[in-house]
């Protein structure tokens, strides 16, 4: 069939006329790769990177920033790297093919702006065109090619021979197009999925409840310790070994991560509570709030006053319990019992037992006893509004156990005040011995001072009882935490 019979000529049709392709093209381009660009300058070295290292802080601690570029921002960044050039590879083809323009030129057709079949032998059929055999040579060619009457190049062949079951026919140009961009894309997602893999693996052996299971899992994925500390920390507990495990696991976590806002405090408290203060005031040093906490706790006014003083001087005047336990220990009765009634809660134990041991000491025997009735009625004191059972993780199951402490130590106090000594060490010792039981003897520091102040022969007697004990050389909760 002759081609001049066929009309013409044919150009694509997203063009706006014959080798002419549309102007919006190349801008789009241009904007596409200044995206491109931008989206770059962002993920890697702007606030794309804070923004990654910040929300994966909470699971890889210290390994955040290497984890984010690692796993997750040079992943992502190549995958939109590999979806931006695929579009600006589509709109390259497609202003190609808007340049080319396809007349009839007997006995055959003219390609202008490409190189195409000028005389069709034999045609196989593909996914988004055909391929055309023209002088022992195959040419893809797209649908989209029009004339003036809207037919399609690929439909002015009619009488053209087919080639038959062909390999051609799976070889479409489009498909493998596309085939490529999903292969590329699957393969730089393959870090970021590992990490998905890595995270879910940290799950399971969290809940496996195989011993040794999440040990085992951060030495073969370092990246997650941090996690790993971090679950170590949650398990609500009151015995030794497992605050021992619980404080080694927060020690771990201020080195390496996550970092919380109330981390340190936590850690400090239950250093104290473990009777660990030492280790404490190690960790934020010998002139600090936390050493003035510590000396007072172990009886040392000398070494209390400097830090004090010193804290003062620096414009920040100590305004804590300690500090009024050591007003009482310098035997300035009446500013202890000032700042006790200054306290920011006057119905807790800690200002009802100084309030107390303030009177007393002074010779006032009308507050002394009244502040003394106070103490035995333990169920007045403000604490903590825990109902029920202790849940699975947080610090309610320790937090029940100093409750039933700081009632036998308010027995304790009280009695002493009122005269009753064999009461007071009876009381005395069955708080020891909840503390001890507990995992925090660390909690009786400072009402072993006021005990110390108003009748020292109470701890004497639970120190000779302690000796008495079998096994009582060794110092409860002495776990190592170095």
């Amino acid at each position: 069939m002759h081609p001049s019979s066929n009309g013409g000529p044919f150009a694509y049709m997203a063009s706006r006329g014959p080798g002419l392709a549309p102007r919006w093209i190349r801008p789009v381009q241009w904007v596409l790769l200044a995206a491109w660009a931008g989206a770059t300058l962002w993920l890697l070295v702007g606030k794309g990177l804070d923004l990654a290292t910040y929300s994966l802080s909470v699971t890889n601690g210290v390994y955040a920033r290497e984890v984010a570029i690692g796993s997750v921002l040079l992943p992502n960044w190549a995958l939109l790297t590999v979806s931006l050039g695929a579009l600006e590879a589509v709109l390259q083809v497609l202003w190609r093919r808007c340049r080319v323009s396809v007349r009839p030129l007997a006995p055959g057709w003219a390609w202008t702006g490409r190189r195409g079949p000028g005389s069709p032998e034999r045609r196989v059929r593909t996914l988004g065109g055909a391929w055309f055999r023209d002088s022992g040579r195959w040419r893809f060619v797209a649908r989209g090619y029009l004339d003036a009457r809207r037919r399609d190049w690929l439909g002015v062949h009619p009488d053209l021979p087919r080639a038959g079951l062909h390999p051609l026919a799976a070889a479409s140009p489009p498909l493998l197009f596309l085939a490529l961009f999903l292969g590329s894309a699957y393969v730089v997602q393959a870090p970021f999925r590992a990490y998905k893999a890595a995270q879910r693996g940290l799950y399971e052996a969290r809940f496996s409840g195989v011993p040794g299971a999440l040990d085992d899992y951060a030495l073969a994925h370092p990246e997650f310790r941090p996690f790993v500390r971090y679950m170590e920390s949650l398990p609500a507990c009151a015995e030794p070994e497992c605050l021992n495990r619980q404080v080694s696991a927060r020690l771990e976590m201020r080195s390496i991560g996550p970092n919380f806002r109330a981390d340190d405090a936590t850690l400090l408290n239950l250093l104290f509570l473990m009777g660990r203060g030492n280790l404490a005031v190690r960790l934020m040093g010998p002139d600090s709030s936390v050493a003035l906490r510590q000396a007072v706790r172990r009886g040392d006014r000398v070494e209390a006053r400097r830090i004090a003083d010193l804290l003062t001087a620096r414009g920040r005047p100590p305004r804590t319990s300690e500090y009024d336990l050591l007003l009482l220990m310098e035997g300035r009765y009446g500013q202890a019992g000032e700042a006790a009634v200054s306290m920011e809660s006057q119905t807790g134990h800690r200002s009802a037992s100084i309030r107390s041991a303030a009177a007393y000491l002074a010779g006032d025997c009308e507050r002394a006893r009244e502040a003394a009735f106070w103490l035995l009625n333990p169920a007045d004191q403000e604490t903590a509004n825990l109902k029920g059972e202790a849940g699975a993780t947080g610090l309610g199951a320790l937090q029940r156990v100093a409750e039933k402490v700081r009632i036998e130590v308010s027995f304790a106090l009280g009695l002493v005040i009122l005269g009753d000594g064999e009461g007071a060490a009876a009381a005395w010792k069955r708080a020891e011995a909840m503390a001890a039981a507990g995992g925090i003897p660390g909690l009786l520091d400072q009402d072993e001072q006021i005990l110390r102040l108003l009748n020292p022969g109470v701890l004497a007697e639970a120190k000779a009882s302690r000796a008495r004990r079998p096994g009582a050389s060794k110092q409860p909760g002495s776990g190592a935490l170095y």
